[in-house]
Formats: C-alpha cells, sequence, structure tokens
C-alpha cells in the first residue's frame, strides 16, 4: 500500500515532467524556421526601401525613398535593384505598386513633390521594352493611380477629380479607350475596383451616398456584376482581392450612428461556398491562388489560410538575420512573400522571405492538445493503480 501511495503521490510530478517536456518540444515547433529573408537593397539616392508587389519568378516592385527623392524600383537576384525613372520634370516621383510574370508593372508617378505642387498624379505602365508610359487622364480627373495588373497586361486604376472618381482598366492594345466601369454602374451611385485577376474578375465596392448602402461587388469586364453579399449581422461589405480559382477576400461590417465602422470581419467568399467569416478582422494585402492571404493583424505582419489560421511571420523567420517585418504586401504561387522589415541599425528595407521546403507549419492547438492527452493518460494510469491495489488486497 505504501508503494501504491508513493506511485500515485508521484504523478503529479511525472505529468508535470511531461508537461515541461511538451511544452519545450511545441515551443521548439512553434518557434519553426518557415522563411528565409533576402534584403533587397537600396538605390544610391535612397535612405529606406518599401515592397509592395511580387510574380511568381521572385521579382519584386516597390519604392525607394530618400531626401527629396521618391522613385520606383523593380527588383530581380540577377539584377538587383532598379530605379524605374519618372516621367518628365513635372512628375518628378513615382512609386511602384504591382507586378506580372511579364516583367510588367504599374504604379504611379506623381507631381507633388516636397512643398511643390507641380501637378496632379498620373498611373503609369512599364515594360523592359517600353520604358515608362503614362496612361492618359480624361479632362474631368486631376489624379490617377495604378493599383494592379494581371499577366494579361490588363491594368487597373483609379482617377478622381473634385467630388467625381472613376475605376478603369486599360490595355496596351486598348490603349486610350480603357474601359470606365462607370459604365457599368446602373441604379448605383458609386464604384471602385479594389483588384483584378488573369480571367478579368474585378472585385470591390459599389454603393450608394445616401443612404449609405455599400456591397462587395465581383464582375467581368464584359461588364455583368455580382453583388457577394455580407455576412450575418452585418449590413456593409466591400472586397479587398481575388485570385484566379475566383476566392474573394474582404470585409463585411456595421455602421454606427456617426458613420464610423463597427462589427469589422474578414470573410473568403467563392461561388462554391459563398460568404465565410474568417472569425476576426486583418487588412489583407494579397491572395495567391492557394488561398493563403497576407496582411497585417493587430499591427504585426501575418500569413493565414484556412488549414492553419493565423501565423505571425515575426515568429518564424531566422532570428539570426536580425529583421524585425513591418509588413506583408504580397504574395505568389511559391509561397514567396515580399514585405519591408526594420533592422537592429533602423534601417528600412524591402525584402522578399522565401519559405524553407519541409518545414512544419506551426500548429497552436498542438501544445493544448498534447496536455490534455497527457492529463488523460496520468488519470487512466492512476486507475490502473488503484484496481492493481484491490486485487491485491
Amino acid at each position: 500500500m505504501n508503494t501504491l501511495e508513493t506511485a500515485i503521490k508521484k504523478l503529479p510530478v511525472v505529468c508535470g515532467i511531461a508537461a515541461l517536456m511538451t511544452l519545450g518540444m511545441n515551443a521548439k515547433a512553434m518557434a519553426a524556421i518557415l522563411y528565409d529573408i533576402t534584403d533587397l537593397g537600396i538605390l544610391p539616392s535612397a535612405t529606406r526601401t518599401y515592397a509592395s508587389g511580387l510574380n511568381d519568378l521572385g521579382q519584386v516592385v516597390g519604392t525607394a525613398y530618400g531626401d527629396r527623392y521618391q522613385r520606383g524600383f523593380l527588383w530581380s537576384e540577377s539584377t538587383g535593384m532598379k530605379d524605374l525613372g519618372f516621367l518628365q520634370t513635372e512628375y518628378p516621383t513615382s512609386s511602384a505598386s504591382d507586378i506580372n510574370n511579364a516583367g510588367q508593372v504599374v504604379g504611379t508617378v506623381d507631381g507633388y513633390f516636397a512643398e511643390y505642387i507641380l501637378s496632379g498624379s498620373r498611373p503609369f505602365f512599364w515594360s523592359q521594352d517600353t520604358g515608362m508610359v503614362g496612361l492618359a487622364l480624361s479632362s474631368n480627373y486631376k489624379d490617377g493611380f495604378g493599383k494592379a495588373i494581371n499577366n494579361s497586361g490588363q491594368v487597373l486604376g483609379n482617377v478622381q477629380g473634385g467630388l467625381t472618381s472613376m475605376s478603369f482598366v486599360w490595355s496596351q492594345s486598348t490603349g486610350e479607350n480603357y474601359l470606365n466601369l462607370n459604365d457599368l454602374l446602373g441604379d448605383y451611385e458609386y464604384l471602385y475596383a479594389n483588384d483584378l485577376n488573369d480571367n478579368g474578375q474585378l472585385v470591390g465596392s459599389i454603393g450608394k451616398y445616401y443612404p449609405p448602402g455599400e456591397r462587395a461587388f465581383l464582375s467581368s469586364i464584359d461588364g455583368s456584376i455580382t453583388e457577394i453579399g455580407t455576412l450575418p449581422g452585418r449590413d456593409f461589405s466591400g472586397a479587398s482581392l481575388i485570385n484566379n480559382v475566383g476566392q474573394v477576400v474582404g470585409t463585411s461590417y456595421n455602421l454606427d450612428d456617426e458613420f464610423n465602422l463597427i462589427d469589422n470581419s474578414t470573410f473568403l467568399w467563392s461561388i462554391t461556398s459563398g460568404m465565410t467569416d474568417i472569425g476576426y478582422y486583418f487588412y489583407p494585402t494579397d491572395i495567391n491562388d492557394s488561398g493563403q492571404v497576407v496582411g497585417s493583424f493587430d499591427g504585426s505582419p501575418i500569413v493565414w489560410s484556412s488549414s492553419n489560421g493565423i501565423i505571425y511571420l515575426n515568429t518564424v523567420i531566422n532570428p539570426s538575420q536580425d529583421w524585425k517585418l513591418i509588413e506583408a504586401s504580397a504574395i505568389n504561387e511559391k509561397g514567396q512573400i515580399a514585405g519591408t522589415g526594420i533592422n537592429q541599425s533602423g534601417q528600412t528595407r524591402a525584402l522578399l522571405l522565401t519559405p524553407r521546403s519541409g518545414e512544419a507549419v506551426p500548429e497552436p492547438m498542438t501544445i493544448g492538445s498534447t496536455l490534455l492527452a497527457g492529463a488523460g493518460l496520468a488519470y487512466l494510469r492512476r486507475r490502473q493503480l488503484l484496481s492493481s491495489s484491490k486485487v491485491a488486497e
């Protein structure tokens, strides 16, 4: 009997040791290095760089900043960082937004330079063959912005002037005869497109000013528009991103009496499953065809998928490389991520994160599940010991 009592008394100690071992093993799993980081460098006149777009070849575009200096850049492993230039003297600054697999770039040139206003802003298209080409604006619009480009070379942009705005689709074949998406409005009062895929599908927000009635939409360039709804308990929605398999990421929300956004939640939508509540709100910046989404959650760069949930990228990068990520901007089909980070010297640089092959993705529930299993085993062991003592008696 004394042996039994001693064994039972030792059970908490054994369980505690097992729990600590479990915590140790899973802490290591949770700290697995999933990505290696490449510093994309800097242009000669710049002091900091930010990444914004990424293609499947690992080419990255973004913007370099310095004292009275701003230039869009294109980076590749073979050539390093290239200055994309600017348009004449009236548009002395540039920023690059997106790049397709042909190496074609879209972005914005800007006439707002330091304290001087030389002109408005204008979307641009860049390729190795054409160099930088400014996209023509209607006289009704002063400012324009290049947002996205697909692998067919179709450019999505937005222009605005006063209280009016317009989203448009441009390509080299159509030139100045670009598609004015306001032609698709119908009974709506405004349309703002945020992304397009290789199939020519567009997503964004469509609605009326008063009473407010904004909805996420999916459209094809042939003119059909489909509202994709709202999450339960929410009255409004807006779509941010679409991939080539038709998955849409956006936000559904309500408005308070002062028209502030409340009850925000991020959604994933597809034609087969409809709108699914991801369960929390984060700011999405890109989605690949595997459904991996990068963005920001509580101010931290993340990658999200339906299978793994949110992974904080700063917990899965190589700590010996001395970077703290501040942005995750784009993700390609290889799972590479373009982002921006700060090193211990305070330098801000555009970065490329490349997945390590064969690394297991951390599973946040592993620790809890293992501890529960350990507690269950301890309970069963205690029952066995008690049963044995009864038999012995």
